[in-house]
């Protein structure tokens, strides 16, 4: 079982705050402006950049999951910390955890929207 959240998450899930889409706004605009003065790169590279650059999805905030109890306690039932005085077996039992995890998305398609 799920005990706590290690902090108090503040908003909405997954949306961002104004402020953050305003940043990410900046930065995108500036990164684009600052193409044009690159003497290395040619035009069609600058307009591939260009392109790209528009076309990154902004991730701030967190997932709507991290407050949902039955979707953590499925995602970490396999993981238990015993005890504090079993520190390094826990480390182990979570790496093996985080290994496992990575392992299973191997060769399967990413999902953009996570």
């Amino acid at each position: 079982m799920v005990v706590g959240l290690s902090r108090q998450y503040k908003g909405t899930p997954g949306k961002p705050s104004a402020r953050m889409e305003e940043m990410i706004s900046v930065i995108r605009e500036v990164f684009i402006s600052n193409l044009d003065h690159l003497r290395w790169m040619d035009a069609a590279t600058k307009k591939a950049a260009e392109q790209k650059a528009q076309a990154i999805r902004e991730r701030i905030g967190y997932s709507d999951n991290i407050k949902n109890d039955t979707y953590l306690n499925n995602e970490y039932k396999n993981v238990s910390v015993e005890s504090a005085e079993e520190y390094f077996e826990n480390i182990l039992q979570n790496l093996e955890y985080v290994q496992k995890k990575r392992l299973r998305k191997l060769r399967v398609k990413v999902n953009k929207e996570e």
